[in-house]
């Protein structure tokens, strides 16, 4: 069977985990308010965080690969695509990433494209990445992926508050990066929730040829590929410098 009190859901993230996340790195550092950087999930419950009012120590924020609706034709693991197995309330990650993950990085297999492109990484990141960081997923929260994919919408679990409906209310400043060859994420998807966002200083990039980086980055190659230090670092810190460093705050 499986446990109610050990499911969680993306509800969770945007109460608890990410205000309590911020107020920590505050206390720790002695600030008054922090950034928020957050790849895929990390960077939703930051839009949701700034709608529902859940924290009031941000100051700004840079999200990568998170658009607010998905479409249906993304590669989500758990979601879209394998793993489908379920047991005890967990969609089981682990397991094969844990014994199969290190082979398929280390033979840079195409299987992988959906989260690290094989032009843009060394092998030993991604396995030991693999080997070792990929924990089983709450079926909740896979389910509620799976709700806003089919139907259109990024919504709490009791459906009462619908996210992607009022991004206009979001006025933090934002850096929003995409990767031109994210199959999980599209770089479309992420464009029309930058469109919608309300903030009047909000910035787009997209890890892209097209765009003059030396290839379409991938999901996970976008910031932990072999050429994100070079082409991609130098943009956050340069906007947050513009946004924090620069103008004497803490």
């Amino acid at each position: 069977g499986s446990r109610s009190d050990l499911q969680w859901s993306f509800d969770d993230f945007v109460e608890r985990d990410l205000p309590a996340a911020v107020a920590k790195a505050c206390e720790r550092s002695e600030a008054q308010e922090a950034f928020w950087l957050g790849l895929e999930m990390s960077g939703q419950a930051l839009y949701a965080s700034v709608i529902s009012g859940t924290t009031s120590q941000l100051r700004g924020g840079i999200t990568f690969g998170s658009p607010v609706l998905t479409p249906p034709t993304a590669l989500v693991p758990g979601v879209t695509t394998q793993p489908r197995m379920r047991r005890h309330g967990r969609v089981k990650f682990r397991a094969g990433a844990h014994f199969a993950g290190p082979i398929l990085a280390l033979t840079k297999s195409k299987q992988l494209e959906s989260s690290f492109r094989p032009e843009n990484f060394d092998p030993i990141g991604p396995a030991r990445y693999l080997y070792s960081g990929i924990p089983d997923e709450a079926t909740v929260l896979a389910d509620q992926f799976g709700d806003w994919i089919e139907h259109g919408v990024m919504r709490s679990l009791d459906h009462t508050t619908v996210w992607s409906d009022r991004l206009d209310e979001i006025d933090l400043p934002l850096l929003i990066v995409a990767a031109a060859h994210d199959l999980q994420r599209p770089p479309g998807a992420t464009r029309a929730a930058f469109e919608a966002i309300g903030s009047t200083d909000k910035t787009w990039i997209e890890a892209g040829v097209s765009s003059g980086f030396s290839l379409d980055f991938g999901h996970d190659d976008l910031i932990a590929g072999r050429a994100s230090p070079v082409e991609v670092f130098p943009y956050i810190r340069a906007w947050l410098d513009e946004h924090g460093l620069s103008d004497g705050k803490d």
